[in-house]
């Protein structure tokens, strides 16, 4: 996410979880463990705040206490199958004891609702190569709650940013906000998730960068000598994420064994198979429900993104989502009820009409990348499967909303063997392939042979995305068999 908007607290909703609770001295930091870490800083937040609804679905209970012996939680953690680390220590321990003991009808929230929204999780997951593990993920960012709002102003599932979510093609305006939609937000965050991964190699740094920006990490590692584990960065890390990874493995850990901590769930909510269905024109949702004997807060279920209970005219086909029974109904009868459910008053006016969407796309056409821009030099990047736009933008340090308006791109999707323009800075663009009037680089094309000589804050990712040359190739040529590098090592390419 935008490195200056997630440093402002864009993951506040998962801290809204835990009141003021643990201090370790330097006497109980040294003890022995796996992992020896500093003693974490003190944070004093409210209690978590449920919606109504939550509440309903929550009994209290009695203060429980239980122990934690450390071999057995290291043998439990061994069983979770999980390409992801889960080391224990002080610091994780503390979370553990936290959810199982004092936040107790937050746990029970969440068990509540995983039934639903892991299933959904897992297939995105799936598709993108991703481990599945990575759901819980979710549990920590809004304790899988799809309208969960921060203090800073992150949304939805994911706690998407506004700008943020833009850039990752979540729609909003007053009717609707895509960062709350459970399948684009997720579809988003997966694509973000794998992109960190990309560049860090290591899915503990990916999930930090998720929280605090790639940025924030590059610059622990540089002042942690250049080395590349969450744990021996961790004191260089802001504050908020020093415990985000700790609070992932504490949360995967109780959802694994929650049982064994007495946790019950009286009324699990179901997963629904569902669908979309294109509305053509205004509806009024609550005239819609009505015609499919469905309640509207089911329909707000599955559309959680929905602002208002109408679908206004300049959202042309736009995807509502139904479970699958009523959808066949809607389909075979698809006229009578768009017309028995179209608003009985005019919908106020919104200023994100056709004609404000035109203006703005005639605006950006103006500035398309047949105009020189001023301090840089065009270079035109051919796009390899797999090639997302906020990965390619982090490749030449421009922004996406750069790349999408050098290419007149109205959404975030792009496919392989796609030609962008991309505006560089001249300074910092030291590309050796030179072609007749530009420059095209194509990921997976070896532009540069001889020696490479590293750089500070250089990664095996980012070099072999700028010289051209595979990661296991480098790796090869120059017998790593890690991916530490250090400032002015010198590297074969070719």
């Amino acid at each position: 996410m935008n490195q200056k908007l997630t440093q402002r607290m864009r993951h506040v909703i998962w801290l809204f979880v835990f009141s003021p609770f643990f201090i370790l001295t330097t006497a109980q930091a040294q003890e022995t463990q796996d992992i020896p870490l500093p003693p974490p800083l003190p944070i004093d937040v409210p209690p978590i705040v449920l919606d109504e609804e939550d509440s309903v679905r929550i009994q209290p209970v009695q203060d429980t206490t239980f122990e934690f012996p450390e071999e057995l939680i290291k043998e439990r953690l061994a069983q979770i199958e999980s390409d992801i680390p889960l080391h224990y220590n002080k610091d994780i321990k503390a979370f553990m004891e936290l959810f199982t003991m004092r936040k107790r009808d937050y746990v029970r929230r969440v068990l509540t609702q995983q039934s639903f929204y892991f299933p959904i999780f897992e297939t995105e997951l799936k598709k993108n190569g991703m481990p599945t593990e990575l759901k819980y993920l979710s549990v920590v960012e809004s304790a899988l709650n799809p309208k969960a709002v921060s203090r800073a102003g992150a949304v939805g599932l994911w706690q998407f940013m506004p700008y943020t979510g833009k850039e990752s093609g979540l729609y909003q305006d007053a009717y609707i906000d895509e960062r709350m939609d459970i399948y684009k937000s997720t579809r988003a965050a997966c694509a973000y998730l794998k992109m960190l991964y990309g560049m860090f190699s290591d899915w503990e740094l990916a999930m930090a960068a998720y929280n605090c920006g790639p940025g924030a990490v590059r610059k622990a590692i540089r002042r942690a000598g250049n080395k590349t584990s969450f744990w021996e960065i961790y004191p260089f890390l802001p504050k908020e994420t020093r415990s985000y990874v700790p609070i992932y493995v504490a949360t995967t850990y109780v959802m694994q064994f929650h049982q064994d901590y007495l946790f019950s769930v009286a009324e699990p909510r179901p997963y629904i198979e569902s669908d979309t269905v294109h509305i053509t024109q205004p509806v009024d949702l609550e005239l819609l429900a009505d015609e499919l004997n469905i309640s509207m807060t089911e329909v707000l279920a599955f559309n959680p993104h929905l602002k208002k209970s109408v679908i206004p005219a300049y959202m042309k086909n736009y995807p509502l989502r139904l479970p699958m029974e009523k959808l066949a109904v809607l389909r075979e009868y698809k006229s009578d009820m768009f017309l028995a459910a179209a608003p009985k008053k005019p919908l106020p006016e919104t200023s994100f009409t056709p004609a404000v969407m035109a203006a703005s796309m005639s605006k950006r056409s103006s500035m398309t990348n047949t105009a020189a821009v001023a301090g840089r030099k065009k270079v035109t990047h051919t796009v390899a499967s797999g090639d997302v736009l906020g990965h390619i933008a982090e490749l030449y340090n421009v922004g996406v909303s750069e790349l999408k308006r050098w290419n007149n791109l109205r959404n975030n999707t792009i496919q392989a063997g796609q030609k962008l323009a991309v505006w560089v800075q001249s300074h910092t663009w030291k590309q050796a392939n030179k072609v007749e009037g530009d420059n095209e680089v194509s990921a997976g094309a070896n532009v540069k042979k001889g020696v490479y000589e590293v750089q500070a804050g250089d990664t095996l990712w980012s070099i072999s995305k700028n010289q051209g040359v595979k990661v296991d190739i480098i790796k090869k040529l120059n017998k790593l068999k890690g991916n530490d590098l250090k400032p002015g090592q010198k590297l074969i390419m070719g």
